[in-house]
């Protein structure tokens, strides 16, 4: 099973073969826009626990929103001060 993601230069190639990968995965993307991508996210029927908008616990010039699904797969989206300020 193979599925492409896309938003914006965000491209994500996601493969549900159970020998791909491990039992959970975590994947970064800098986005532009995050605070309105956050605000799009919050306004669609809650399919798991809604993502928070934070800075980044290593830096306080990087937002950073983690969006994680059922099997504990996390995709962190982050932003840097230079992108949005």
């Amino acid at each position: 099973m193979y599925l492409q993601v896309a938003r914006a230069d965000v491209v994500l190639h996601l493969c549900g073969h159970p020998t791909d990968g491990a039992l959970s995965s975590l994947g970064r993307a800098e986005v532009k826009g995050l605070p309105a991508f956050h605000c799009n996210l919050l306004r669609q029927p809650p399919l798991f626990a809604a993502p928070v908008l934070a800075r980044a616990a290593w830096s306080e010039r990087v937002l950073e929103m983690t969006v994680t699904d059922s099997f504990g797969n996390r995709i962190v989206f982050c932003e840097p001060a230079s992108l949005y300020a």
